[in-house]
C-alpha cells in the first residue's frame, strides 16, 4: 500500500492502494488478503474452498473510515465476528456492489444470494458471512454509519438486495460503482462531499425498503390521513409553538385521534416532532464548514427555544452532543479543518 499525501488542514488519512496477491506464493494468499480486508474493510476470517486456486485483486482509496474500492477475485468465504475483532470498524456499514458472479450473504436470520446488477449491505457490530463465487467483480465500500444521518440504523436491510428498491436501488448502483472508479484521482474534499451525497441516497434507498416492510397495512384513509398530518409538521417543524395542541387545532383533527394514528409507527404525535426537529438540526451540522452555522443558531432555527434544551434532547438521540456530532461527520468526510480537534463534551 502506498500513502498519499493530504491536505494538512483537509483530513487525517489518506491512503490509496493497488493490490494482487498473483505473484505470491499459494501458501500467503489469503493472509495477505486478511491481512489487507482488516485495513480496507474490516477484520475478518478469510477461506477458500481451492487455496491454490484463490487470487483476488483490489485498488481504491481509504479516507478515515470511508473505503472506495474495486475487486476481482476467484471464489473465497468470509465470516465476521465482531466480538472476536478489535479493528474498531464496527461503526461501518459495509456494501458491496456486484457487476460479475455473486455473492451469498447472511446476516441477521435472513440469507440473499445477490447476483451481477444487484447490491447488498452488511452492518460490521454483528456477525455475518459471504460466499463469493467467481469470477468476481464488484464495488465494494465501507461507510461510517454516521453518515447514514439520523436515525443510522440499517439493521432491517441488511443481507436484502437493494435492487428490491427499484429505481432508487438502480440509481445507487450506478452511483457506486462510478464513485468507485479512481477514487483516489479526486480531491478529497470533493470525495468527501460525493460520499456525503451518496449515503443521502443510500439512507433514502433503506428507507424505501423499510416501508415495504409493513406487514400489517392500516386502512388506507387511515394512512392518508396519517401521511397528512405528518407533511403538515415537515411543513411547520421549524416553529417553536408547534405543539399538539396547534396540530389537531389546524387539522380539525382531536389529539386523542392524532395519538390514535401515530400508534400505527409506536410512536406519539410529540414525539415524531421533537425527532423531526432534530434530524433536521443533524442535517445542518453536518454541512461543511464553510456553509455551516454556530451551534447556537442551528437550534433556534430547528424549533429549540435555548441551546441547552437542544443539546441534552440531541444527546439524547444521538448519544453525543451537537458538536461532537458536527466533528465526527466532518472527519469521516475528511473536511475538518486542521485547527479544530474533536471536543470532550
Amino acid at each position: 500500500m502506498a500513502e498519499v499525501a493530504g491536505r494538512a488542514n483537509s483530513i487525517e488519512e489518506r491512503i490509496s492502494f493497488d493490490v494482487s496477491t498473483s505473484s505470491l506464493h499459494i501458501n500467503d494468499k489469503l493472509d495477505f488478503w486478511r491481512d489487507m480486508a482488516r485495513r480496507a474493510i474490516v477484520s475478518c476470517e478469510v477461506s477458500a474452498r481451492a487455496p491454490a486456486a484463490f487470487d483476488i485483486e483490489a485498488l481504491g482509496l481509504i479516507q478515515n473510515g470511508l473505503t472506495l474500492s474495486s475487486i476481482r477475485c476467484t471464489d473465497f468465504s468470509v465470516v465476521r465476528d465482531p466480538d472476536r475483532s478489535l479493528d474498531g470498524g464496527e461503526d461501518s456499514v459495509l456494501l458491496f456492489f456486484v457487476k460479475t458472479g455473486r455473492i451469498l450473504v447472511k446476516q441477521d436470520k435472513r440469507f440473499a444470494v445477490i447476483g451481477s446488477g444487484d447490491a447488498v449491505a452488511v452492518v460490521a457490530d454483528r456477525p455475518y458471512e459471504i460466499q463469493v463465487e467467481g469470477p468476481h467483480e464488484a464495488s465494494a465500500i465501507r461507510l461510517p454509519r454516521i453518515l447514514l444521518g439520523p436515525p443510522a440504523t440499517p439493521e432491517p436491510v441488511t443481507a436484502r438486495s437493494l435492487n428490491e428498491a427499484g429505481a432508487v436501488g438502480n440509481f445507487l448502483f450506478d452511483f457506486a460503482n462510478r464513485l468507485c472508479n479512481s477514487p483516489e484521482a479526486m480531491d478529497a474534499q470533493i470525495v468527501g462531499r460525493l460520499t456525503q451525497s451518496f449515503a443521502a441516497l443510500l439512507s433514502t434507498t433503506f428507507d424505501v425498503l423499510r416501508g415495504m416492510d409493513e406487514h400489517i397495512l392500516p386502512a388506507a384513509g387511515k394512512r392518508a390521513t396519517l401521511n397528512r398530518v405528518k407533511a403538515y409538521v415537515d411543513l411547520h417543524v421549524t416553529d417553536m409553538n408547534l405543539t399538539v395542541r396547534t396540530v389537531s387545532e389546524r387539522l380539525g383533527l382531536s389529539e386523542r385521534y392524532l395519538s390514535k394514528l401515530f400508534e400505527i409507527e409506536q410512536t406519539t404525535l410529540s414525539r415524531y416532532i421533537w425527532a423531526q426537529r432534530l434530524d433536521r438540526a443533524a442535517l445542518a451540522l453536518a454541512k461543511p464548514p464553510a456553509r455551516s452555522e454556530p451551534v447556537k443558531a442551528i437550534a433556534l432555527m430547528h424549533g429549540f427555544r435555548d441551546l441547552s434544551h437542544f443539546s441534552t434532547a440531541f444527546r439524547r438521540r444521538f448519544q453525543q452532543t451537537p458538536t461532537q456530532y458536527q466533528v465526527n461527520v466532518w472527519r469521516a468526510l475528511g473536511i475538518v479543518p486542521g485547527n479544530m480537534k474533536s471536543p470532550a463534551t
